[in-house]
């Protein structure tokens, strides 16, 4: 008897810079079986479907990709909202909330039309302002919030990886670091939470006193700073950011696919974790096939608590700001 083996669908919204990586990590990582683009400009979705096509020749997995329109994204299995303005460097995300919106309001009314009647996956958020994205086309969708992922702070966590090994010698890779998580906005005021950084079962703090030739101590402030401007450099250099947001899209997927349990820092919706209530916001969770399976609360200083409860109140303002200028119908 011949067995079915049910195919693993991702359709992306955005086909430019940040969604087409996404595409290819999703492809190269053989994370998924079909990848579908869908973009306002038909060519160049049709031209990034084909350009990754010939790539899938060299590569381990054989994979499907194709082109098409946002209503045809039926049957898929995670849905990544790719599309909007790039932020301008030098400038705040919350900046690009008017231009995404407006893109927003027609990419929402067709998917609320023609695919959310049978979607049952899990939607990523990447579109900045992406914390106010999310929340946005959560309610507009009316999705469970569980199956609502925004890449939120996963790229700037991964930044403030790549820094702290630059800042302690190359004497503690990236990876080692999973702790080390930036938590509130993709943006301006998100915070690092120093006090949970950890190698092993040791603090930074007790790393740094024990060993300070091996671990030097450094300025927190400047590299938190650091780790904010760091996609602005990006954009100065070459126009966007693509390849960590790219990676980090698809591992966000391929825990939902898998169901690893992946503890990652993605922005969520909160329902009194933290003392905040319907907002997004990145802090520690664990990805599986439901979506977002669980919040993890961390201990937080004083500080560290005002400074999030600062960075949540920063998103609230932006989201009632995105609701008020497209108010989301009754039906």
């Amino acid at each position: 008897m011949t067995q079915v083996v049910k195919p693993r669908r991702v359709g992306i919204i955005g086909s430019g810079h940040v969604g087409s990586h996404v595409g290819y990590s999703l492809a190269i990582l053989g994370i998924a079986d079909e990848i579908y683009f869908a973009d306002r400009k038909e060519s160049v979705a049709y031209s990034q479907a084909i350009d990754i096509q010939d790539a899938v020749t060299y590569m381990q997995h054989c994979v499907h990709v194709a082109s098409c329109g946002i209503a045809d994204l039926t049957g898929c299995d995670a849905i990544v909202l790719a599309a909007g303005q790039l932020p301008e460097a030098n400038k705040s995300r919350l900046a690009t909330l008017p231009r995404t919106m407006m893109s927003l309001v027609n990419i929402v009314a067709i998917l609320k039309e023609y695919v959310m009647p049978t979607f049952t996956g899990v939607l990523i958020c990447i579109s900045n302002p992406a914390d106010v994205v999310a929340a946005y086309v959560q309610k507009a969708l009316n999705l469970p919030p569980r199956r609502v992922i925004c890449t939120g702070t996963c790229l700037d966590s991964a930044r403030l990886q790549a820094i702290l090994h630059r800042e302690l010698k190359g004497n503690v890779s990236p990876a080692s670091m999973h702790s080390a998580m930036m938590i509130g906005e993709h943006g301006e005021s998100g915070i690092v939470a120093w006090s949970n950084v950890r190698v092993c079962s040791k603090s930074l703090d007790e790393l740094q006193k024990e060993n300070p030739v091996r671990y030097p101590s450094f300025d927190r402030d400047a590299v938190q700073d650091e780790v904010r401007k760091r996609g602005h450099h990006v954009l100065l250099g070459k126009g966007s950011t693509e390849f960590g947001i790219g990676m980090a899209a698809a591992t966000i997927i391929k825990s939902v696919f898998h169901n690893d349990k992946c503890l990652l820092p993605c922005s969520v919706y909160l329902d009194g974790q933290y003392g905040e209530k319907g907002v997004f916001a990145s802090v520690p969770v664990v990805i599986g096939a439901n979506g977002v399976e669980d919040i993890i609360e961390l201990e937080l200083t004083p500080e560290e608590r005002a400074g999030f409860r600062n960075s949540c109140s920063t998103i609230r303002t932006a989201i009632d700001e995105a609701l008020a200028s497209h108010p989301l119908s009754e039906k």
